[in-house]
């Protein structure tokens, strides 16, 4: 059993249940979108213009064109090949990212849960532990396409949709807490910092959706943090950790998560290298070493540390 103080060799499984367009364009070809928000939106109106039905629980038409693409990639995106083949090599942990529509409750965006049952019964099989990602939330919290919107980032700004987002995770412990396979809960992924939500150049689809859009504030985030945990915490093992991300401020969290009387808790950190070249960051950079040390900035920090626990 993988603990806070064992180290982990694992592998991201990243386009499965939460599409993006870079990893395999094939399922945006039939709408032409470049994020899975307006991919499913797109097929609604491609539906509806050809008077295709939407499917319902209550009769037996046929699947729309989003089920079918969807669900064509999800059967074979991943299967229990790949989880025989990543624990062959010598992988102990695979994080799975999923949408906030898991539970097939959002209207328009059909829900994928039975997947996530499945590569936990793959897990037992092969002796592989699950991180679950809540990888995206109504709204987004960065604005990229790994946020399911891109161009948006509302979603801190909206106390419902925030409540939703914590009830999502409530229901994803309440199904997985006994799970042998379970390792971990990740909180959220990667809620944008204001120097990267800033240094973006995603551009929205619709500007009135977008207004509003912001980067997502560090005190917001310790306040949402707190929240997820209280209420994970109430529901997980006590030897589960529950996940944090940095929201790209890594140097800015120091002993917060042992004041904020946390336990089995980790923070994860991504280093996107390539970014730190682009020209807005590498302007910035210079302006901070002319004022200030590098390693302050949690954007420009020289260490790549790995993700690390709290206990």
């Amino acid at each position: 059993m993988l603990g806070v103080g064992e180290k982990i060799n694992g592998v991201n499984l990243g386009n499965w249940l939460v599409l993006e367009k870079w990893m395999n364009p094939e399922p945006f070809q039939p709408s032409g979108a470049d994020d899975e928000i307006r991919m499913h939106r797109t097929h609604a109106a491609m539906d509806a213009a050809a008077r295709v039905p939407q499917k319902s629980s209550e009769t037996a038409e046929a699947p729309s064109s989003l089920e079918s693409v969807l669900r064509r990639h999800r059967d074979t995106y991943i299967t229990l090949d790949d989880f025989r083949a990543i624990a062959a090599h010598g992988i102990n942990l695979v994080r799975i990212p999923v949408p906030y529509f898991i539970f097939g409750d959002w209207p328009g965006h059909p829900g994928c849960v039975e997947y996530l049952d499945k590569a936990f019964a793959w897990a037992d099989e092969t002796g592989l532990r699950i991180m679950i990602d809540l990888h995206t939330v109504p709204g987004s919290q960065n604005g990229f396409d790994n946020g399911g919107l891109t161009g948006v980032c509302t979603w801190a700004r909206n106390p419902d949709l925030v409540e939703y987002a914590l009830n999502v995770l409530e229901r994803l412990a309440c199904r997985y807490r006994d799970e042998p396979a379970l390792h971990s809960i990740e909180v959220l992924n990667e809620p944008v910092s204001w120097l990267v939500f800033h240094g973006a150049s995603n551009i929205a689809k619709n500007n009135r959706e977008a207004s509003g859009s912001a980067h997502v504030s560090l005190r917001f985030l310790k306040r949402f943090y707190r929240a997820a945990y209280t209420r994970l915490r109430a529901i997980l093992r006590p030897e589960t950790p529950i996940v944090f991300h940095d929201g790209f401020r890594l140097l800015r969290w120091g002993d917060w998560f042992r004041r904020a009387g946390m336990r089995n808790v980790m923070l994860d950190t991504h280093q996107y290298l390539i970014a730190m070249e682009s020209p807005i960051f590498a302007a910035r950079s210079a302006q901070r070493r002319q004022s200030r040390s590098m390693g302050s900035d949690p954007r420009m920090a020289p260490r790549m540390d790995p993700a690390r626990g709290i206990p």
